[in-house]
């Protein structure tokens, strides 16, 4: 990604999961196994890819929490009844999740996409 951008933004299931400046350290479980899965075209540095496991809602009857609960690591039961909302991490960070996420702070918004 280093090539690309300076700031990453992670949708899941059409909400965004994830807001990160380059070089920043994923917290949302579905950022860190989608950069993990980065393709590494060094044929010396081969690395196997970790499987999200757990079913992939439907986009037409989505669930009424976090889309990502039923494939999630970290879920708590209110993962399934209440929607997590972006909050921020930092200036230019900030995570839709109730396991990472913080008291809400308004995000920097200069320069963003």
């Amino acid at each position: 990604m280093q090539y690309f951008c300076d700031r990453i933004l992670v949708m899941y299931l059409g909400r965004i999961v994830e807001v990160l400046p380059r070089g920043a350290m994923p917290t949302h479980p579905y950022t860190i196994a989608l950069l993990d899965s980065a393709f590494v075209p060094d044929p010396h540095n081969r690395r196997d890819i970790p499987r999200i496991r757990g079913e992939i809602p439907s986009g037409y009857d989505e669930p009424r929490g976090c889309a990502f609960a039923s494939r999630c690591p970290l879920v708590e039961d209110r993962c399934h009844s209440q929607l997590p909302h972006l909050k921020s991490l930092s200036g230019t960070h900030a995570v839709a999740c109730h396991v990472k996420g913080t008291a809400p702070i308004i995000l920097e918004t200069e320069n963003a996409v």
